[in-house]
């Protein structure tokens, strides 16, 4: 197949985009242009909570959290919560319809930014980042897992969830052949795909034990997916 150009993706002008209260749109949690049905949102809740272990007792951060739409089903699962997004559009739409109490906080900040800032990083217990560590460079994943191991110090374990395995691209590529400079470029719509051993370096590096899972496999987009559970 014919390599071809490709172009950037900003998640912050894409929501602006889209009516003020589809969530689902907003997130491109979507499959040819539509919402994905309710039963994939609630497998991935299941995911994240299970892969957590998440308990009443639990302060969970969010990092590249969105709208908050998906997190705000997490919300009776754990004590408290706080969702970070580099789109201060994003986090507005959050705060306007998802923080219902004064146990939930948004905030508007790159997330690597953010964990070297945070000044209770010890309230924290658990960590998810669903769908979005693909849009950081390797720097600033380096960034974020280092300072969650050192600074968030009761961090018990780190969720990294549905990222674009790299090994699996020609699974979603069906009618093209991308770029190299596609694949690893974080700023397209899918994000940068990396290897399991790619991340595995960084996590490691940063002090922390990995275990790498998959999506059950009714999970829509399994196929070219990888969960990352980190622990100390």
């Amino acid at each position: 197949m014919k390599k071809t150009e490709y172009t950037t993706f900003s998640f912050d002008e894409h929501a602006k985009k889209c009516d003020v209260d589809d969530f689902l749109k907003q997130m491109l949690r979507t499959v040819k242009g539509e919402p994905i049905e309710q039963e994939q949102i609630s497998l991935i809740i299941e995911v994240i909570s299970d892969s957590l272990s998440i308990g009443q007792s639990d302060a969970l951060l969010d990092l590249a959290c969105g709208n908050g739409s998906l997190a705000s089903l997490l919300f009776n699962e754990c004590s408290s919560y706080k969702g970070i997004d580099i789109s201060a559009y994003l986090i507005e739409i959050a705060r306007s319809n998802f923080q219902i109490s004064d146990s939930i906080a948004f905030e508007a900040s790159p997330a690597d930014v953010y964990v070297k800032n945070e000044p209770q990083p010890e309230r924290f217990t658990k960590v998810n980042c669903f769908g979005s560590l693909q849009y950081l460079t390797n720097e600033e994943v380096s960034t974020v897992l280092c300072n969650l191991f050192t600074r968030f110090s009761n961090v018990e374990k780190v969720f990294l969830g549905n990222m674009p395995d790299k090994n699996s691209y020609t699974s979603f590529y069906k009618d093209r052949e991308p770029t190299e400079a596609e694949l690893n470029d974080n700023n397209t719509a899918i994000g940068k795909w990396r290897m399991k051993s790619e991340l595995g370096r960084l996590a490691s590096e940063a002090g922390w034990q990995v275990e790498f899972t998959t999506m059950p496999a009714s999970f829509y987009a399994k196929h070219y997916r990888f969960n990352a559970v980190l622990t100390r």
